[in-house]
């Protein structure tokens, strides 16, 4: 009964798992990111949602810049790492430019889901046009981890990652891969 925008597939097990903008035309859909599955990529089961609510950690950080929140996260990306499955997601507000990525995981594709931290954000600044929207995580031969994001205000950005904490990399996380 809901709409499937900008969904992430991945096989784990004998599932494919769907995780898709939570947005619908024409109709309400709440919040949290859709989770559906199949065995074959015909017939899908909805089995829930990542979140119940707007994650705090983007919403107050939207909040705290003087925006708000739409009601709806966006592209979301999933990949396991090791027994961790990562979701990052996209929340934006109605000003221009000012967006989240934020990162949740989980131990297994269905949840439970726990909110671990902000990996990148962007604010409306005349100086600084990036918008954290959309991510891609690219997993180099040598074990680095490269989030990919960006949109049409002016490209594509990279950002890289802490392989361990699937947060970004920070110059305290020399020699972690």
């Amino acid at each position: 009964v809901y709409n499937v925008h900008d969904p992430s597939i991945k096989k784990f097990g004998e599932y494919y798992y769907c995780y898709s903008t939570d947005a619908g035309f024409g109709i309400d859909v709440r919040s949290g990111i859709q989770i559906r599955k199949s065995k074959d990529l015909v017939e899908w089961t909805f089995v829930g949602w990542v979140f119940n609510n707007l994650p705090a950690m983007g919403s107050a950080y939207i909040t705290g810049q003087g925006g708000t929140p739409f009601n709806s996260l966006w592209a979301p990306y999933i990949m396991k790492v090791g027994n961790e499955y990562r979701l990052y997601y996209s929340l934006s507000s109605a000003v221009s430019r000012l967006s989240v990525i934020g990162l949740a995981t989980a131990t297994a594709p269905e949840g439970p889901w726990t909110e671990k931290g902000l990996v990148v954000t962007s604010r409306n600044d005349p100086t600084i046009q990036t918008n954290a929207i959309d991510p891609t995580v690219v997993i180099t031969p040598a074990g680095d981890h490269w989030m990919y994001y960006g949109s049409a205000y002016d490209g594509i950005y990279a950002l890289k990652l802490n392989s361990s904490t699937g947060l970004a990399f920070t110059s305290g996380d020399k020699g972690v891969r």
